[in-house]
């Protein structure tokens, strides 16, 4: 793989569960709530922290908490998308 291809390649829901099951310290579905998982601020932030160190992207708070690892992921997506096209 390129150095290009790592920064265009999809992250996929697997890895975002993986991160916020870490977090969570839970195995947390593709489908399951940040906060029915005992999610709270402090997870947020810490998940927030990790995805920009991974991903070198910003997300926002709210939409951590809001989120599931499969809505997580088009987020980090995007993000990521808005940030190649500049």
């Amino acid at each position: 793989m390129s150095v290009l291809d790592a920064f265009t390649e999809k992250v996929g829901v697997a890895e975002i569960r993986a991160l916020v099951s870490e977090a969570l310290g839970a195995d947390v579905p593709g489908d399951g709530s940040f906060l029915g998982h005992g999610g709270d601020s402090f997870h947020a932030v810490l998940v927030v922290s990790r995805i920009e160190e991974r991903w070198g992207v910003e997300v926002d708070f709210l939409d951590v908490l809001e989120s599931t690892p499969d809505t997580l992921t088009e987020t980090v997506n995007a993000a990521r998308a808005d940030r190649e096209q500049g």
